[in-house]
């Protein structure tokens, strides 16, 4: 594996992105990275992480 460019997107269930985030380029490894959800409702969202050409979604429950 080799170091690229990472971003983070929050989606809500209708498809739209609520949220973004620029974690630069990165290493391979374990990182935490911090969500402001200022402004988004408790429930289900998905979370995509960009690295390079390589597309990841995964789901998230945002509780308040």
């Amino acid at each position: 594996t080799k170091s690229g460019k990472v971003t983070f997107s929050v989606i809500d269930l209708s498809g739209r992105e609520v949220k973004s985030v620029e974690a630069g380029v990165q290493s391979p490894g374990h990182y935490t990275i911090d969500l402001n959800a200022e402004g988004m409702t408790p429930g289900l969202y998905y979370v995509r992480m960009v690295v390079n050409d390589r597309v990841s979604t995964r789901k998230m429950m945002l509780v308040k």
